[in-house]
Formats: C-alpha cells, sequence, structure tokens
C-alpha cells in the first residue's frame, strides 16, 4: 500500500483560473466546506478534478498538517480493498504475515479521499460506518481521527433506493454535496 500524498501547498491548493460562475459557486462551497469538518462528497463526471479539489478542501482546512491518502473504491477487489482501507495480515514469502496498515490508520488526524465510493462493496460500506461511528464515539481512543472526502460517479439516494448503498452511509455523507462541474461547464 502507498504512503499518503502529501498535501497540496498553499499556493498549489488556490486555482487562480475560477472565473466562470459555476466555477466560482464551486469556490464558495469548497471554502465553506473547508472550515468545517464534516463528510464531503463530490458528484461529478471522471476527470473533473475531485481529488484535486479533494486535496485543496484537506490543504485548507485545520487538517492540512496530516495525512491526506486516496482510496480508489472502483479499482481493488473486496479483500484488497478492504486491506488497503482497514489494513490488515498478508502473507509472505516462507508463510509469515505481515501487518500492513490502511489508509484509514494511515491517515490519522487527516482525510481520507474515497473515489469512487458508490462502487464500495456493501461489506466494506460496513466497515466504513464502523470505523466512522468509533470516530464519533466520545472518548474513544482509535486509530480513526479522518476526515472523510468522498466521490461518487452516480446519485447515491438513487443507490440507496436500489439497495446498492447503505442509507446510514449515505445519511453521513449528504450534508456536504457538491456537484462539480464538467469540464465544459467550468470554461
Amino acid at each position: 500500500i502507498a504512503e499518503p500524498v502529501k498535501p497540496l501547498k498553499k499556493a498549489e491548493a488556490n486555482p487562480a483560473e475560477w472565473r466562470s460562475v459555476a466555477m466560482k459557486h464551486l469556490q464558495e462551497q469548497l471554502t465553506r466546506c473547508a472550515v468545517h469538518e464534516g463528510a464531503v462528497l463530490f458528484l461529478g463526471e471522471p476527470g473533473s478534478g475531485k481529488r484535486t479539489l479533494a486535496q485543496w478542501i484537506h490543504s485548507t482546512s485545520r487538517r492540512s498538517g496530516r495525512s491526506f491518502a486516496t482510496l480508489d473504491a472502483g479499482s481493488l477487489d473486496d479483500v484488497a480493498e478492504g486491506i488497503a482501507m482497514q489494513g490488515g495480515e498478508v502473507a509472505q514469502s516462507a508463510g509469515r504475515l505481515n501487518r500492513v496498515r490502511g489508509k484509514i490508520e494511515m491517515t490519522n488526524g487527516g482525510s481520507l479521499f474515497i473515489q469512487d465510493i458508490d462502487q464500495l462493496s456493501s461489506r466494506l460500506q460496513g466497515r466504513l460506518i464502523d470505523s466512522l461511528e468509533m470516530r464519533d464515539e466520545p472518548g474513544h481512543a482509535s486509530k480513526s481521527d479522518f476526515r472523510l472526502i468522498a466521490s461518487a460517479r452516480q446519485d447515491l439516494r438513487a443507490s440507496v433506493d436500489a439497495g446498492r448503498f447503505r442509507e446510514d452511509l449515505y445519511y453521513r455523507l449528504s450534508s456536504n454535496v457538491i456537484r462539480v462541474p464538467a469540464v465544459r461547464e467550468a470554461l
């Protein structure tokens, strides 16, 4: 598992090309989300810059000095995704097991960006909810102090209604939903 991505420097994280009405509106939403601790959900087409926007929120938030990690839910199978997210034991040569830190543990105090969260299996949606609940439990000393930022290609409300996405996870993500304009709208 790769180490977390370094947060963007302030100069890199301040897009100067936010001139269109759609991009100015997006900038206002991002600025509001950066000062709050709640989860953020980006909805938009592939290639619209959702990961860069997640890094911008992280780098301008109180968590900016901590790790920022990305998990691409659409590119891993269920087992690999679970280990990447929460860590676990991985077999090495000669039958030995190696403990691997997951992205949640690696981002302790930082931000975790889950790309294409709508592709996360129901089992891993449950494990993510467990981590979020441990984080929110008063007095709980866990390694899950992280801010969740996610992206989805599809409307998660429709996925909840169809039984493909957990309603409790949707509820946690739905307080700060940002629709990212397609590149053709941003110019």
